[in-house]
């Protein structure tokens, strides 16, 4: 894959879930955390990569690896007020955003998502069982802040909701199982610890 120079990516590291063994950013998936894995797929496309997370998950990350922390909002929220920040800084740069919560996102389906974005419209992976946009594997183009701003200050409008308002562009991976994120037999699922 070749580098976009004016693209920012951002991996999203969903949210904790207790209930479904944990953080899955840190589950091993393809022999490292989901959330290196990702953000290295990231690096391939974006000229600058960052870790959108939550204070304690950045407590867990790697100093290397530069991150963002999400406001205490509702995470769709958070998200739409993350991609506003990065744009009213970067006017000019577009924003690629995976999450860690795809245990089969891999580097082809991010280059065939990537490659049918266009420059003035936003993109998003989409689910036809669910018919809902999946923000969390989404596109926005940088002409697309004045639309997003709008969007923020409705109390009740979400990221996916603004993907449809948008009309954004639909990518349905070839395999639909790819939609079912959370592995069933989690009894070979390694959990990363941060180094002391």
């Amino acid at each position: 894959m070749s580098k976009a120079k004016q693209l920012i990516g951002l991996v999203y590291t969903g949210q904790n879930r207790a209930d479904v063994n944990g953080d899955k950013a840190w589950d091993r998936f393809h022999g490292k955390p989901q959330v290196y894995f990702v953000f290295d797929l990231l690096s391939e496309l974006a000229s600058t990569v960052f870790i959108a997370c939550n204070k304690n998950q950045k407590n867990r990350i790697f100093n290397c690896y530069p991150t963002i922390v999400l406001p205490g909002k509702p995470f769709e929220s958070a998200i739409l007020a993350t991609i506003i920040s990065v744009l009213k800084n970067n006017s000019d740069t577009g924003i690629l955003i995976a999450s860690t919560d795809y245990s089969l996102l891999s580097r082809s389906i991010l280059a065939k998502f990537f490659a049918q974005c266009r420059s003035d419209k936003p993109s998003a992976f989409y689910n036809p069982v669910t018919d809902s946009y999946e923000p969390m594997i989404s596109w926005y183009p940088p002409q697309i802040l004045n639309n997003l701003s709008p969007a923020l200050r409705s109390e009740n409008k979400s990221i996916t909701q603004f993907l449809n308002d948008a009309r954004a562009t639909k990518f349905i991976p070839e395999d639909l199982a790819f939609f079912n994120f959370f592995r069933q037999d989690n009894t070979d699922i390694k959990v990363f610890g941060q180094p002391g």
